[in-house]
This record gives C-alpha cells, sequence and structure tokens, in this order.
C-alpha cells in the first residue's frame, strides 16, 4: 500500500521546499503562506504527531493545504498528488 495522506502531503512539501529557494525554511514557507510555523513542522512530520481523541491520526486542515499550496502556486489538490512524489523519485534517480 502507498503513503497515506498525511505522508505523501510531508513528502510533496519537503520536495517543494528543497526546489524552491524562496520557501526553502518552514519560517520562509509560514510567513509567504500565513500558516503557522509549529503547523507546518507538524505536516513535514506527520509520524510525530498526537493521536486525535477518536484514536485516529491527526491530518491536515485543508484550508491550511491551500494556504500552503497557493504559496508555491499549486491547487490544493496538486499538493497532495502522489505525482509529485514520482517526479522527485525520477529526479533522485537520474542525479545519482
Amino acid at each position: 500500500m502507498g503513503k497515506n495522506v498525511n505522508q505523501l502531503l510531508a513528502a510533496n512539501l519537503e520536495f517543494l521546499m528543497r526546489e524552491t529557494p524562496a520557501l526553502a525554511t518552514q519560517a520562509q514557507l509560514a510567513a509567504k503562506s500565513g500558516v503557522d510555523q509549529k503547523t507546518i513542522s507538524n505536516y513535514l512530520a506527520p509520524d510525530n504527531r498526537p493521536v486525535g481523541k477518536k484514536g485516529r491520526p491527526a491530518s491536515a486542515k485543508l484550508t491550511e493545504v491551500e494556504l500552503i499550496a497557493r504559496a508555491f502556486k499549486l491547487e490544493a489538490w496538486e499538493l497532495l498528488h502522489p505525482e509529485l512524489t514520482r517526479q522527485k523519485a525520477r529526479r533522485e534517480a537520474l542525479a545519482a
């Protein structure tokens, strides 16, 4: 089975931050998106996020995903799309 949506968001954020020098740090992304830096940190490390009251893993808020996506000039769905992760894998394979 592939990555869950939180892991996919983390992988795509990591990839985009690395590829976008103006948004390479959590502080830069927070300033540009309006999303709190701690929230961005949580999105980058989904396995460290606390489990919710009903025992479910915490998940990203769509409104925040949309704000982050806009900072990268993307639509929210693009930030959650597995193709970004595949592009990352292809680039890393070509660089090796």
